[in-house]
């Protein structure tokens, strides 16, 4: 008798427990729901998009009536133009709408230029300047009913600086140059196109006001020195092309 008691009871316990745990998995289920109502649904938006830019001030280099370089953009060295590199690999993106008209837009920025020494008889390659980092723009937005939101964006990027010199000009560690980092302001206006549920076209034109100071070192007879200081012409104008998923 006493055994079938405890194992009533036991049961009892058993049964309880299960309810209670079920109770406490269903609550959560429902705070995860409505966080994901509250926080996520109709607001996160994630995509990829490639790029394609141009120099706004790249310093083409021309010459004088005697064949004399005129222009460039260095001081003390040899270096006179800078030309796009373009990388085609899309980057990462989001967009959270904290209002049907104002979102938060996070971005991967880089920039590429190949420097040249554009002498009058033989130009020849220098190294390769990037700027890469983080963007953190504000987004005003016109959503409608049309399958069409255009948009306007202000924004800083925050570029981390390399220079990487070619063998011949660096003459094998005896010069080299150092990129400062900068930071840029970012303009843009574009428009997204719903193409199916949660699915989006995007496609915008960009501004990127992010001139880069530079150091020229050269390190004669193992001695390490500046030669020269300038500013890179880095501002660009950007075309993005992109697919959204909006959750």
């Amino acid at each position: 008798m006493k055994q079938r008691t405890g194992l009533i009871l036991a049961s009892i316990i058993l049964i309880s427990a299960n309810v209670q745990a079920a109770s406490v998995r269903s609550k959560n289920m429902t705070t995860l729901d409505e966080c994901y109502t509250k926080f996520i649904e109709d607001r996160l938006s994630i995509g990829l998009r490639v790029s394609n830019f141009n120099f706004t001030d790249p310093k083409k280099t021309s010459y004088d009536s005697n064949g004399n370089i005129d222009g460039g953009f260095t001081h003390g060295i040899s270096t006179h133009n800078l030309e796009e590199r373009q990388s085609y690999v899309p980057t990462p993106y989001l967009v959270y709408k904290f209002t049907p008209y104002v979102a938060l837009q996070v971005g991967w920025e880089r920039i590429e230029g190949r420097a040249w020494t554009m002498d009058y008889a033989d130009p020849h390659y220098n190294g390769d300047m990037t700027l890469s980092g983080p963007s953190f723009s504000l987004q005003g937005r016109y959503e409608n009913r049309t399958a069409f939101t255009p948009y306007g964006v202000f924004g800083l990027a925050f570029l981390h600086g390399e220079f990487h010199e070619s063998t011949n000009w660096g003459n094998y560690g005896a010069r080299r140059m150092e990129v400062d980092n900068t930071t840029g302001i970012i303009l843009s206006a574009g428009v997204s196109a719903k193409i199916i549920e949660h699915v989006e076209l995007d496609l915008s034109i960009s501004h990127m006001q992010a001139d880069v100071d530079a150091e020229y070192w050269l390190r004669p007879e193992g001695r390490e020195n500046p030669r020269a200081e300038w500013e890179f012409p880095a501002s660009s104008f950007i075309t993005r092309f992109g697919i959204i998923y909006s959750f």
